[in-house]
């Protein structure tokens, strides 16, 4: 299941405004579901589908995670 504005906006409401937004990075990717890439002037970018999401309240963070 994709995580979307609504979900995003649900764990937001969790949250105090100065929460982090962290990002899952594993060194090694696993194959995303959809990727695209976005190249502006020098920068290029892949863009992964994110997947899942959730709310670190101990930490004060929204955490994305691109996989399942």
């Amino acid at each position: 299941m994709n995580t979307t504005v609504k979900d995003l906006k649900a764990l937001c409401a969790q949250l105090p405004d100065d929460a982090q937004v962290w990002i899952e990075y594993p060194q090694q990717l696993a194959e995303p579901v959809v990727m695209e890439e976005i190249y502006e002037g020098l920068y290029h970018a892949r863009i992964i589908e994110s997947l899942s999401s959730a709310v670190d309240s101990k930490r004060n963070r929204l955490i994305i995670f691109h996989h399942y």
